[in-house]
């Protein structure tokens, strides 16, 4: 992720997504051992890799089974923030809250990301679906295009549930952490209009029992 926006780095990001789709299809603690070694140290995961290991878990337990979709996908989600390398610096670091100004510019890191994958080529629409839309909320209040309910993808969905969730359970310098438990629980109930409940709970369910398929 040093250098993401060359070929060279979205196929070194597809390595990494074919090796993480591969893992859990074929160790079935595989899971388990991830979510304890998080939730001894969460921090130490990256935000991408992280994120999208996560992501392929429950796309699988949501039915998608095609290893060629889950690797688009996983390279979506690895990918979702690269628009966030070419937005003002002190902006992307900032370690405080940010200004409305700031977080306009922020917002903008979906739609550049996205354009630096169709300039890059050789991804695919669900992976540009994902880098361009996490953000979007069921209830039409996300950002960049305001899509609602049944205009955002259910892939897209996942992302978002996963994004929020790493959000939520990684220290920032205004914000501690909060414990899965009441990310999770915090998720279900002030977020129930912007995000997919029923993959929610999959996701809750995920992490009850994640040797089960």
């Amino acid at each position: 992720l040093a250098d993401p926006l060359t070929v060279e780095g979205v196929d070194r990001g597809r390595g990494i997504v074919e090796s993480t789709v591969g893992f859990l299809r074929s160790q079935r603690r595989a899971l388990r051992q991830l979510i304890t070694g998080a939730s001894y140290d969460y921090y130490s995961y990256t935000h991408g890799v992280n994120g999208c290991v996560y992501c392929i878990a429950l796309a699988r337990r949501a039915g998608y089974t095609d290893p060629a979709i889950l690797d688009d996908f996983g390279l979506g989600v690895l990918f979702r923030d690269i628009g966030m390398s070419l937005i003002d610096r002190s902006i992307a670091v900032h370690a405080g809250k940010l200004t409305p100004e700031q977080f306009e510019a922020v917002k903008q890191h979906v739609v550049l990301g996205h354009q630096a994958l169709e300039e890059l080529g050789g991804v695919g629409e669900t992976a540009k679906d994902v880098v361009r839309h996490h953000h979007e909320k069921l209830n039409g209040r996300g950002y960049p295009d305001g899509l609602a309910g049944p205009e955002i993808h259910p892939l897209v969905r996942i992302c978002t549930i996963a994004d929020v969730f790493d959000s939520l359970t990684t220290n920032r310098t205004y914000r501690r952490a909060l414990s899965t438990y009441k990310a999770l629980q915090f998720m279900g109930k002030e977020l129930c209009d912007e995000i997919d409940m029923d993959l929610l709970r999959k996701f809750i369910h995920m992490f009850g029992f994640p040797d089960q398929e």
